[in-house]
């Protein structure tokens, strides 16, 4: 395995009488050999650089687990190959010592071989098919994440959730004092305060003269008078990004509480994600208990969308990148920015995105790593 830090190449026999490279000295994070996954230093370095856009962009330790997922979920297709190897090799070695020594009894480890293939390969299929995430957040946070840390420090650009509260120096840093006396058309609801962090930290408010909420109260410390601010403006178009789930599809339409925005003058869009965005994408999902249809979404669901929903599978906005995420809510806004003007609002005056596309998939041929233009 070569060492990220010096590029020396230390052989397995090297590395089992310590976990040191034995050209610097420093510490391994990960053995390949024993690890489930054959996890090594070098492929999480990659998926850190992937997630944060080769250290152009902040992302949350969601983000970076589902990242790791996407690997393992590589690997797992990965083994539809190994089971036909596995099936041919016990197959072909069995007619083979079968023909030397003129005995059949070779065949019955042979047809064995061939079972124990096709059934890795149904495994296989059926688990790369699924979509669902290969390992738990847990697992990976204390098997993974925790482990590098402890090998190579901090990661740079990780926005810790225990961090992201009323005390996040970066929050603070990220609102003018004089916040009051600015005034934004436009105001972007997360459902959660790590994604609303996540985008501050990003600078995707100074980018696109918005204010950043979540649903949950971020930015803790400026969030009365943001909310404020944001009611005195009579142009105000509210959005809304959201998980693929039950309360995620709710969002929109909690915006018109009285906590919010009641006024019917103020507009909502609101612009996902929605399930059959999350299927199209064959984003990482995780599965609850199967429960009872929930009719109480603003958006009317697909039959897809509604079985889908109904088996418990729901997806998080953090299995996207942070570019991608960036680059589909910049897309939704351009897109509002022209549905509006000639749009027919609901009495609820929210406009919702249920098409296949939406802002998520309208452009397949956008690069998810766009740090140009939100580095």
């Amino acid at each position: 395995m070569q060492c990220i830090r010096c590029e020396t190449d230390s052989k397995y026999k090297d590395r089992k009488t310590g976990a040191y490279c034995r050209g610097c000295g420093e510490k391994f994070a990960f053995e390949p050999k024993t690890d489930r996954w054959s996890v090594s230093d070098g492929m999480f370095k990659r998926v850190i650089d992937d997630i944060s856009s080769k250290g152009t962009l902040y992302f949350t330790e969601k983000q970076i687990y589902y990242e790791f997922n996407r690997r393992l979920r590589k690997r797992m297709s990965g083994g539809v190959a190994g089971g036909i190897a596995i099936g041919a090799v016990s197959t072909i070695g069995s007619v083979v010592f079968a023909v030397a020594n003129m005995s059949f009894f070779p065949l019955v480890f042979g047809v064995c071989g061939v079972g124990a293939g096709v059934a890795y390969v149904i495994e296989s299929r059926k688990r790369a098919s699924s979509r669902l995430a290969a390992i738990s957040f847990p697992t990976f946070t204390s098997g993974y994440l925790t482990r590098w840390i402890e090998a190579h420090g901090e990661i740079d650009k990780l926005l810790k959730a225990a961090a992201i509260g009323p005390k996040d120096p970066r929050s603070s840093a990220s609102m003018p004092t004089d916040l009051s006396a600015y005034s934004f058309d436009r105001a972007l609801v997360t459902g959660s305060r790590e994604i609303a962090a996540m985008l501050v930290a990003n600078r995707f408010h100074f980018e696109n003269n918005c204010a950043i909420l979540s649903y949950d109260g971020y930015p803790d410390h400026v969030f009365d008078t943001v909310m404020s601010m944001l009611r005195r403006n009579p142009n105000l178009t509210v959005y809304t990004v959201h998980n693929a789930s039950y309360a995620g599809m709710r969002l929109a339409g909690h915006m018109r509480d009285d906590t919010w925005f009641p006024d019917r003058a103020v507009r909502i869009v609101d612009l996902g994600l929605r399930p059959q965005h999350a299927i199209k994408l064959k984003l990482i999902a995780l599965q609850e208990a199967s429960g009872a249809s929930d009719t109480s979404t603003t958006a009317a669901r697909t039959p897809e969308e509604t079985k889908w929903l109904a088996d418990g599978f729901f997806v998080d906005l953090a299995a996207l990148r942070p570019a991608q995420l960036m680059r589909a809510i910049y897309q939704g806004f351009a897109r509002a920015n022209r549905d509006l003007q000639t749009a027919t609002m609901g009495d609820d005056g929210i406009l919702i995105y249920s098409d296949p596309g939406g802002p998520w998939v309208s452009d397949p041929g956008a690069d998810v790593y766009a740090s140009d233009s939100f580095g």
